[in-house]
């Protein structure tokens, strides 16, 4: 994974637009570009780099809108490379959710039909789990006010 030393511990933000526009900002371009050519070099293969960026903001938008269906149980959902390629979605509550679980994994399989480039692991981190033992300064923010 690549780093850039940089003084801010916080993830890249995206502000979506519409359901079909992402736009990064500005202060995050930088931070953003290494996360994108972190995921270009693990799933991109023989397509082009134009190509590649069209899936890959499809595939952010896609985790947008399944994180905004589910906004009352959902701290912040981040893409990064953590261990691997992840989706990290930290809750409000305290206590794993089951009923949550299972979403998960029915987006999962859907990443599975929709986006079969991307191979990641999605995990549910409750509220004090992902406040603690992750840092999420090298993810891309999907969700959340990153508080």
């Amino acid at each position: 994974m690549t780093t850039l030393n940089n003084s801010t511990s916080e993830p890249v933000r995206l502000l979506f637009q519409s359901v079909e526009r992402l736009v990064v900002e500005p202060a995050d371009e930088a931070r953003f570009a290494i996360t994108a050519r972190d995921a270009e070099r693990a799933f991109r293969g023989t397509e082009s780099l134009k190509q590649f960026r069209k899936k890959f903001n499809a595939f952010l938008l896609f985790l947008h809108k399944w994180s905004v269906e589910r906004s009352s149980k959902l701290a912040g959902v981040y893409f990064g490379f953590l261990s691997g390629a992840t989706i990290a979605i930290c809750t409000e509550s305290t206590d794993y959710d089951f009923v949550l679980s299972r979403e998960i994994a029915e987006m999962e399989l859907t990443i599975v039909k929709q986006f079969p480039w991307c191979i990641c692991d999605a995990i549910q981190l409750p509220r004090g789990t992902w406040e603690s033992g992750y840092s999420l300064q090298d993810t891309i923010q999907i969700y959340g006010n990153g508080k």
